[in-house]
C-alpha cells in the first residue's frame, strides 16, 4: 500500500464517535417517519413521540438489541450504533409499527 499511514488517519477520523451524526425519527400517527434509515457506525438515533400515545421502541435484530421503554408524548429516547448492520425496529406497544435502519 502506497499510503498505509493516510490510510490509517482517515480510519480513525471516520470510526471517531466526535464525527458521529444525530438523527431524529419521529412518532407520530402510529407510523415511524422516515420507515428507512441509513446511518452510520457511532451515529447517534433519536425516537422522537411525537404521537398521542405511549410507545415502546425495540430492535428486532440479535446483533443489535435495545429495549427503549415505554415512553410519553413529547418525550424521547436514543440509541448509538456502533457497528454495520441492518436493524429491524418494532413498538411492542404497536406491532405493526416497523421500521428499518442500515448501519454502513
Amino acid at each position: 500500500m502506497k499510503y498505509p499511514l493516510a490510510v490509517s488517519l482517515v480510519t480513525i477520523l471516520l470510526n471517531n464517535p466526535s464525527f458521529a451524526d444525530e438523527f431524529i425519527i419521529s412518532q407520530k400517527d402510529l407510523n415511524f417517519n422516515p420507515p428507512i434509515k441509513v446511518v452510520k457506525p457511532g451515529d447517534k438515533v433519536i425516537f422522537k413521540n411525537d404521537d398521542t400515545v405511549v410507545h415502546n421502541i425495540i430492535s428486532l435484530t440479535d446483533e443489535f438489541k435495545f429495549d427503549l421503554g415505554e415512553f410519553k408524548p413529547g418525550t424521547s429516547r436514543s440509541v448509538q450504533f456502533k457497528s454495520k448492520g441492518v436493524v429491524d425496529v418494532e413498538c411492542t406497544v404497536h406491532p405493526g409499527m416497523k421500521m428499518t435502519i442500515f448501519v454502513f
